[in-house]
C-alpha cells in the first residue's frame, strides 16, 4: 500500500516538474494559496476567453456577412441577365405577324 502511494505521488511531483511551466502560464499567482490569487487566475481565464470567443464570433459575422452579400449579389446578377434576356427575345415578337399567320394558314387550309 505504501509502495503504490509513493508511486502515486511521485507521478505526481514528476508531472508538476515537467509542466511547471504551463501550470505557471495558466495560474501564475498559485504561488501563494490566498483564494483571492485563485479567483483573479480564474478571471483572467475567463477574460481571455471571452477575447478569444469575441474574435472569433466577430471574424465568423463578417464572413457571414460577405457571403450573404455575393450571394445577393449573385442572385441580382442572374435576375437581371434573364430581365435582358427575356427582353430581348420578346423584343422581336410581333402578336399582328403571328395572327395574320395563322389566318393565311386557314385561309390556304380552307382552299385546299
Amino acid at each position: 500500500m505504501i509502495l503504490k502511494l509513493a508511486i502515486i505521488v511521485g507521478l505526481i511531483i514528476l508531472g508538476g516538474i515537467i509542466f511547471s511551466n504551463e501550470i505557471g502560464k495558466i495560474f501564475p499567482n498559485t504561488a501563494s494559496i490566498a483564494p483571492d490569487l485563485l479567483k483573479s487566475d480564474i478571471d483572467k481565464i475567463g477574460d481571455e476567453t471571452t477575447g478569444f470567443v469575441t474574435d472569433k464570433l466577430s471574424e465568423t459575422s463578417k464572413h457571414i456577412t460577405q457571403t450573404v452579400n455575393d450571394t445577393t449579389g449573385s442572385i441580382i446578377d442572374n435576375v437581371q441577365d434573364v430581365q435582358e434576356r427575356v427582353i430581348n427575345e420578346t423584343s422581336g415578337l410581333n402578336p399582328l405577324d403571328s395572327v395574320q399567320d395563322i389566318l393565311t394558314d386557314n385561309k390556304t387550309d380552307a382552299t385546299e
